[in-house]
């Protein structure tokens, strides 16, 4: 159970204390915007950038109702195709005894924080964001934590001198009593703060918060690991920069899919029905326009008549909304260039391609993979070499293990590898490695080799032996003989 906070207002803040809250909150006012249009996009909550002021008081209630979104396709396309499956230590740093190894307490670590999600939860929102949030604690039994946190919750300051150390970070977030709290992270100390009174949202001065005393605890609470515990996934980021959305050079391409689709709404919500017109129509003089739209309605299989002998009727053509489907499909195409995104998964009706062009097509969307497992698989190795000090562990370099996501042309692999098994003299086993085998798989498959081959010699002893001895040099048991005419 919680321990109930003791919130001492007779504590005044220091005016280094006072600063530091300070920092904290200019730096999360001036990056709220961003991550809340990041979000918002992604959530399809969409602004209608190129409509008129005109349209938007005609059709605007309709057009905010709806729109394509494709912003989650961007993101989640590259999420689902970083898998982190877990965490190896080099041999020659591990331990000799296999009960108290390393590898076993990586691997407890990762099981009990359930890291096979969480991993994709905070890859997901680095995506959307720019920018996603480790941080990593003790509970009350001395286990590590991993906590993560979005972009919009958690801010960091980097070293001048060492581009990368984060020096300082803080996070805040409104509590379930509609108080705000907000706490400080130092390489010696962890400084813990809450608003005096309930608040709508986050202050933007440091004098609404006060101390957050728990009882038993100190405050501030030391940090014995000489490391701030917050790690910072920074999506495209450079050494000590905040990182871009994924979605940033998607979101003007939408803003003009969204207009395309919604003059195309328009266009078969009140253009695509046949116009008529009547002219000449005299014995319409003195009747109201309520008669004469009953005179003349359009009702399915309704006739138009007049005896006037200068009536005329006639209709106008309909919209042609073709074009405005060939104007969607492009920007589909713009998405899908501008993010590096295979055109297939926004075309999920038509026939993706297969084989070699396959895997020509999802290139850009692979190479964008790479960048982030090379980037971030750094960030989950400190993330995780933090832990195991937590854990007593002592010091080790845990190495990521990531699923390989490529898309494979299986058939013309196996058939590259054979070419080069005949011609080249490739030992199996190379190639096996090649075709993307694990070791384990490979030692398995070699066991089983060498299994079916002595099962062969076996049987092949035994035909030998029923037939009556060692075969003779025209396939015929010794002893047997042929007569000759």
């Amino acid at each position: 159970m919680t321990p109930e906070p003791i919130i001492q207002p007779s504590i005044y803040l220091t005016q280094v204390e006072s600063a530091d809250i300070q920092w904290a909150l200019d730096k999360f006012i001036a990056l709220r915007p961003a991550y809340t249009l990041n979000r918002e996009y992604y959530d399809g909550k969409h602004r209608l950038s190129f409509a008129s002021e005109k349209m938007s008081k005609a059709f605007g209630k309709l057009l905010k109702e709806f729109s394509d979104n494709l912003m989650p396709t961007v993101a989640e396309t590259v999420k689902d195709r970083l898998i982190l499956e877990g965490f190896t230590i080099p041999s020659a740093n591990e331990t000799v005894n296999p009960e108290s190894s390393t590898q076993t307490q990586l691997d407890e670590v990762w099981r009990r924080n359930r890291l096979t999600v969480r991993a994709k939860e905070v890859h997901l929102d680095a995506l959307i964001d720019g920018d996603a949030y480790l941080i990593v604690w003790p509970d009350a039994e001395g286990i590590p934590v991993f906590y993560p946190n979005r972009g919009s919750a958690v801010v960091t300051e980097y070293d001048d001198e060492q581009p990368g150390y984060i020096v300082r970070a803080a996070k805040a977030w409104a509590d379930t009593d509609k108080r705000y709290r907000l706490t400080l992270y130092f390489r010696d100390r962890l400084e813990k703060y809450v608003t005096q009174n309930k608040v709508d949202g986050l202050p933007d001065r440091a004098t609404a918060f006060v101390r957050y005393i728990v009882d038993a605890e100190p405050w501030p609470l030391p940090n014995p690991y000489e490391k701030v515990p917050v790690f910072h996934f920074g999506n495209r980021a450079g050494i000590g920069c905040l990182g871009i959305s994924e979605l940033r050079e998607g979101i003007p391409v939408q803003d003009a899919l969204n207009k395309s689709i919604a003059d195309m709404l328009v266009a078969s919500e009140f253009y695509g029905f046949p116009q008529r017109w009547a002219t000449g129509l005299e014995e319409t003089e003195g009747m109201s326009k309520a008669q004469i739209k009953e005179r003349f309605a359009v009702v399915s299989g309704g006739i138009f008549g007049s005896t006037s002998k200068e009536a005329a009727f006639g209709t106008f053509a309909q919209s042609d909304i073709s074009k405005y489907i060939e104007i969607v499909e492009n920007f589909k195409k713009d998405l899908a260039l501008v993010t590096r995104t295979p055109l297939h998964f926004f075309n999920l009706h038509s026939t993706p391609p297969s084989g070699e062009s396959l895997r020509v097509a999802e290139a850009p969307l692979m190479s964008k993979v790479k960048d982030k497992t090379d980037a971030w698989g750094g960030v989950w190795s400190d993330a995780m070499r933090f832990a195991l000090i937590i854990a007593n562990a002592g010091e080790h370099e845990p190495e990521p293990k990531w699923a390989n996501t490529a898309t494979r042309d299986e058939s013309g692999e196996v058939e590259r590898a054979s070419t080069k098994h005949r011609e080249l003299k490739v030992p199996t086993e190379v190639l096996w490695r090649e075709l993307g085998y694990t070791e384990q798989q490979i030692e398995d498959m070699k066991k089983l080799a060498a299994q079916e081959a002595q099962e062969m010699l076996k049987r092949t002893q035994e035909m030998t032996a029923a037939r009556g001895g060692p075969m003779n040099q025209i396939g015929k048991p010794n002893g047997d003989s042929e007569v000759i005419q």
